[in-house]
Formats: structure tokens, C-alpha cells, sequence
């Protein structure tokens, strides 16, 4: 897990801060809140993501990318899933000719992703996980936004309220 340091160590946070009170932590209040709201979380944020990546390019796609990865890292952890299983994949399989320039194939593949983390029968939660951060990473790519470039927005939040840091963007 060499190659993806920072997330490693945003996982090994989110464990600590799940031990929090909910009241000082968001993560902790998150982790209080159940399984059914992280998945929302990660579901607005997928939205957002999609919205974001319609816009002119921007800092605010980055800034939706790493809310999804985020919150996806939460559920990972609350889960107890092993993040070497959630990003053992390889990004090159799928093909540019697989949606032909049109992000849109990718964003319906992640759209229908995030709606099976709330179908009743969800047998294979960790594969759901990779696939919709897989289709993150394909979303991030289209737009020359690498993972090492999420990985580094995540680092700078790291240690910073989420609300602090969401008031922070509008400064910029």
C-alpha cells in the first residue's frame, strides 16, 4: 500500500476519530449515525461530483472528488473492509473506447453503483466500494486529475474541520 500513503494514513484517522465523541468529531458523528448515512453522504457526493464535472474545469471538481473518496474512506472503515481489496484494481481496464469520450457512460456506471450500497440485498459490499472508486478515478482522469492529486487534497484537509475547510474554498 506504499503507492497510496495518504490514504492509508486518512484511514488510520478516520479509525482514531471514530473512538471520538460525536460531538467533537464528524466523523464520529457520522459513525453514530449508521451505515445508512454515510452511504447518503456518499451518494450527495457522487452527485456533486457529477455536477462539479460539468462545470468549466476547475479547483471545485477536485474539491468533490476527494469529499467522495472521503466518504467512501468512512465507510470502508466502518465497514471494517481492508483497503488493499478496494484498490486492487487497474484503471486501464476500462477503455477509452468503453464511453467513446462521453463521461457521462462513466457517470451513470458510478451513478447505478452508489444506488446498490442501498438495495436490500447488498451481499458484496467491498466490490460495490471498488467500483465506485474505480469509476471516481476514471471521472478524475478524464479530467487530468490524478489520484495522487485527490491523495494531496486530502492531505490538506487532514487535521481540519470539515466545515472549516468548506468555508475555506469559498476564499479562494
Amino acid at each position: 500500500m506504499e503507492k497510496y500513503i495518504i490514504l492509508v494514513s486518512l484511514i488510520e484517522t478516520i479509525k482514531d476519530r471514530k473512538t471520538k465523541s460525536k460531538e467533537s468529531s464528524y466523523v464520529a458523528s457520522l459513525m453514530y449515525k449508521g451505515e445508512n448515512k454515510i452511504k447518503e453522504k456518499i451518494k450527495e457526493e457522487s452527485l456533486e461530483v457529477i455536477e462539479a464535472s460539468k462545470e468549466e474545469p476547475s479547483d471545485h471538481l477536485l474539491y468533490e472528488l476527494a469529499d467522495l473518496f472521503f466518504h467512501t474512506l468512512v465507510l470502508i472503515v466502518y465497514k471494517n473492509i481492508e483497503l488493499q481489496t478496494i484498490l486492487n484494481f487497474d484503471i486501464n481496464n476500462i477503455k477509452k473506447d468503453e464511453y467513446k469520450n462521453d463521461i457521462s457512460i462513466i457517470d451513470n456506471k458510478l451513478t447505478n453503483e452508489v444506488d446498490k450500497l442501498f438495495s436490500k440485498q447488498v451481499e458484496a459490499i467491498d466490490i460495490i466500494i471498488k467500483n465506485i472508486i474505480l469509476y471516481t478515478t476514471v471521472i478524475a482522469n478524464y479530467y487530468n486529475i490524478s489520484i495522487n492529486d485527490i491523495e494531496n487534497e486530502l492531505a490538506r484537509r487532514e487535521g481540519t474541520s470539515g466545515l472549516v475547510e468548506k468555508a475555506s474554498r469559498d476564499k479562494k
